[in-house]
C-alpha cells in the first residue's frame, strides 16, 4: 500500500517526466520490435545498440525525475533526489526551515535559490530537493544577474514557485507536529 504522500502538490515536472518516460518506453519497445521482426540485414548494429542504450537511459532518467521530491509518511520524511533517497524518522527531526540552497558562495547563492532544510536533533542538517527562488528574484535584475536569471530560472530546473514551497513547508511542519504528538 502507498503510504508516502508528496508535500506541496504535484509540480509540472512530474507530469512532464511521466510523459517523457512513456515516450521513451514506447520508442525503446518499438525499436526492439522492429529489430526482432526485420527480414533484411541491419545496416549498423553499433548504431542500433547506441540508439537502444540512449532510449533506455532516457526512460530511466525521466522515470526517476518524476519521483524526485519530498514525501511524508507514518515513518517520517523521505527526500528523493536524482541520485539518492533518504528517509528520516520523525523522532530524529527537530524542525524544518528555509535557507539558501548552498551555504557557500556558489551559483545557487547568486541566483537566490533557497531550499527547505531538515534540522536534526543531533545538530546536523539535510537539504531537501524542494527548492524555490525567493521574492527578491521577482525584482528587476541588473547586470550579470539578469543573464543568470534567464539561464537558471524556474523554467529550466526543479525549482518550484515560492508559494508551492511555502505550502510544502506548512505540510511538513503540520505532519511533524501530528507525528510527534501521536
Amino acid at each position: 500500500m502507498f503510504t508516502w504522500r508528496r508535500v506541496g502538490g504535484t509540480p509540472t515536472t512530474v507530469v512532464a517526466s511521466v510523459v517523457f518516460a512513456a515516450a521513451g518506453a514506447v520508442a525503446t519497445l518499438g525499436l526492439a520490435y522492429v529489430l526482432i521482426t526485420v527480414d533484411g540485414p541491419v545496416i549498423s548494429w553499433s548504431g542500433v545498440i547506441l540508439a537502444e542504450l540512449f532510449l533506455i537511459c532516457w526512460t530511466a532518467f525521466a522515470f526517476r525525475l518524476g519521483r524526485v521530491g519530498v514525501f511524508v509518511g507514518p515513518d517520517g520524511v523521505r527526500n528523493r533526489s536524482m541520485w539518492r533517497t533518504q528517509t528520516l524518522a520523525w523522532q530524529d527531526i527537530r524542525r524544518f526551515e528555509t535557507q539558501p540552497a548552498n551555504k557557500s558562495g556558489s551559483a545557487t547563492r547568486m541566483l537566490r535559490v533557497h531550499a527547505v532544510w531538515v534540522l536534526l536533533k543531533n545538530g546536523s542538517e539535510l537539504r531537501t530537493s524542494l527548492m524555490y527562488r525567493d521574492s527578491a528574484a521577482l525584482r528587476p535584475p541588473s547586470g550579470l544577474a539578469r543573464f543568470m536569471d534567464n539561464v537558471a530560472g524556474e523554467r529550466t530546473s526543479l525549482v518550484v514557485s515560492e508559494r508551492r514551497c511555502q505550502r510544502a513547508l506548512r505540510d511538513l511542519r503540520t505532519a511533524h507536529e501530528q507525528a510527534v504528538q501521536a
